[in-house]
């Protein structure tokens, strides 16, 4: 069964550590989306990987921030999500905005420690017009591979509801 026609455009620009201009590539869907032979892609259809930055042949200490757009033609639904690295790379902001339902979040992930590798991670969404945390928790990468991960703070986000 042949591929059906995309009407999903995906742009994924970077910019090097030290650089003000971005560098801007194309991917295809099939290249960006995980799927079943026939199925259509979609906006929200599930990515490979988790971050643009694992799309791109370069470590996060080589970068200064990622931009991935996701659109579709045929709905005029679109997903931007913007990653700013700083601290060696060993930090990140990630910014996701989907239109046209106007979600908004952003969360701020810090290396806390190298051994063992441990990562802080703080989501913020909007409720009722203002900021507020979804998420906060410590999330531990294990001898044998595992994470162990400790709820801070969890609450239902606005896309769950």
């Amino acid at each position: 069964m042949s591929q059906p026609a995309s009407e999903i455009l995906i742009e994924l620009a970077f910019r090097r550590s030290g650089q003000d201009a971005w560098t801007i590539r194309q991917l295809h869907p099939a290249e960006y989306f995980e799927h079943a032979p026939g199925e259509a892609f979609r906006v929200n259809s599930v990515p490979r990987y988790n971050h643009a930055l694992e799309y791109l042949d370069m470590s996060a200490r080589e970068l200064q921030a990622t931009r991935l757009t996701i659109s579709d033609r045929t709905t005029a639904n679109s997903r931007r999500i913007t990653e700013s690295f700083w601290n060696s790379g060993r930090s990140r902001a990630i910014e996701r905005q989907d239109q046209p339902s106007n979600y908004w979040e952003i969360i701020f992930e810090t290396e806390l420690s190298n051994a063992p590798l441990q990562w802080e991670i703080l989501r913020l969404g909007r409720r009722d017009g203002l900021v507020v945390p979804f998420y906060h928790g410590l999330v531990r990468q294990n001898d044998d591979g595992s994470q162990a991960e400790t709820d801070l703070l969890r609450e239902p986000s606005p896309d769950s509801r």
